[in-house]
């Protein structure tokens, strides 16, 4: 099957041009002033399945290889985009410092892959993991690392409320895109600002003890939200490639440890992330990690995809979509049904492990197939049984 094209969000790739000066009698009307240069070309957006990667270094305190293509290259043009995962602390393991070949090792390898599978060319989105993978020397910003307890054991956070360290990730970013941000072959970059127990930023470190830690460290339900907030801010030095926000309901922690949730923050980050592009900052593709069969009516991330469709309805030209499914083993044909009813014409899936198949369960064909529908938009036709 051809390579189906990349999706262009609506209008992202015009050339905007600055003001030009008032004509005058001094100045022709046809002439610009000396720094009226065109505005940088907006790069499309991914569309059709993206294999996510594998994520085990992250937990396992373990620095992301370069990308592995060994997972798609059976599929032909059933994958149009992978992702390249790093973590900071091995982007960064010094204050100022920046190491990154993996990213070059990643990008390497795709454009070799590239030019020998020129019908089934592949994009990059770069996920960057912060968390429990900061560096040493930014998890002691503005205090002590933060000892969390969590069911797999104990690990350690910065203090990623706190200016200092909300610096430091912002300058990250602002080294990252001045290197990145013209690389044709990288259209989108993953939002991981404030994230701790994955890349995700807003899903936080689970159980009572957690919560109390986090108290005890001085975090608060305001410094979480002005946090995420502030990812905007950290992520505007991106203008050519897009950026992609995983959205939750937003936890909150009461002086007691109880924990809660609240939509009404999540639906105000999300509508910021939709009117992102009009007011001047980067394309913003709304996302949320937990696609399943489920995840738009009895799923926990239900108020998401109800906003995602409010949205839609009221900026159908700059709402812009994706998901990641919930795990390896979801039923992706359900899932991916799912996510065309929410207007998403791309969708990350978990590759094989070593205890699930992940997209390796379904054959070549299905997936090209349903790769195919989601770019069109259309429902994929699903098995009828086992």
């Amino acid at each position: 099957m051809a390579r189906r094209p990349i999706l262009l969000g609506a209008g992202v790739l015009a050339v905007v041009m600055t003001g030009c000066a008032s004509p005058s009698a001094e100045k022709p009307p046809d002439t610009k002033p000396a720094d009226a240069v065109p505005a940088p070309a907006a790069k499309p957006l991914i569309a059709g399945l993206v294999n996510k990667g594998r994520e085990r270094p992250y937990h396992a305190g373990q620095p992301f290889p370069p990308v592995d293509l060994s997972d798609v290259a059976p599929y032909g043009s059933a994958f149009t985009a992978v992702v390249i995962n790093a973590s900071w602390d091995q982007l960064q393991p010094e204050p100022g410092a920046l190491d990154t070949s993996v990213v070059d090792q990643s990008i390497a390898e795709i454009t070799t892959y590239n030019a020998q599978h020129p019908a089934d060319s592949l994009a990059l989105k770069l996920r960057v993991f912060a968390g429990f993978a900061a560096p040493a020397w930014a998890k002691r910003l503005d205090g002590p690392p933060v000892t969390i307890d969590q069911p797999t054991g104990a690990g350690t956070l910065g203090r990623w409320w706190d200016p200092k360290y909300r610096a430091a990730w912002a300058d990250l970013q602002q080294q990252l895109a001045a290197r990145y941000d013209g690389n044709p072959l990288l259209l989108e970059v993953a939002v991981s600002s404030c994230a701790t127990l994955t890349a995700e930023p807003m899903i936080m470190p689970a159980g009572p003890a957690a919560a109390q830690q986090l108290l005890a460290a001085g975090w608060t339900n305001r410094a979480e939200t002005d946090c995420l907030n502030g990812a905007f801010d950290d992520y505007a030095v991106w203008h050519r490639t897009a950026i992609d926000f995983a959205f939750n309901p937003f936890t909150t922690i009461s002086p007691s440890g109880q924990r809660g949730v609240s939509t009404t923050v999540t639906d105000m980050l999300m509508t910021r992330c939709a009117e992102s592009a009009a007011a001047g900052g980067p394309r913003c593709v709304l996302d949320n990690h937990g696609l399943s069969p489920d995840a738009a009516t009895t799923a926990r991330s239900a108020p998401v995809y109800a906003q995602i469709d409010a949205l839609w309805n009221t900026h159908p030209t700059s709402t812009w979509v994706t998901f990641q499914t919930d795990g390896p083993a979801t039923d992706i044909c359900g899932s991916l049904s799912v996510a065309v009813a929410h207007h998403a014409p791309s969708v990350e899936l978990w590759p094989p492990s070593a205890a699930l198949p992940g997209f390796a369960a379904e054959s070549s064909a299905a997936l090209e197939s349903w790769s195919h529908d989601l770019v069109a938009g259309q429902p994929p036709t699903c098995p009828s049984g086992p």
